[in-house]
């Protein structure tokens, strides 16, 4: 079941070339950062139907980088 805005798909193989696009260019931006430079460039697409095509297309946002690691509990053993 895919999403529809006022009675059709919101994604044809236009935005969905896009969406790709943006996805190589900016590999760290989820669906809430695809939508919102999709807005931006006047594509209406739906929220629901934009994160189920990044999830059946396999495209997951890249991890941040961290510079520091993160300091825990450290048991004795491993002193």
């Amino acid at each position: 079941m895919s999403a529809k805005h006022g009675g059709y798909r919101t994604i044809d193989e236009e935005t969905a070339a896009e969406i790709i696009k943006l996805h190589e260019r900016h590999p760290k931006l989820g669906s809430k950062g695809l939508l919102k430079v999709l807005k931006q460039s006047g594509k209406k697409v739906d929220a629901r139907e934009l994160e189920h095509f990044i999830r059946e297309g396999g495209m997951k946002p890249k991890a941040k980088k961290s510079s520091w690691k993160p300091m825990g509990f450290q048991a004795p053993w491993d002193r």
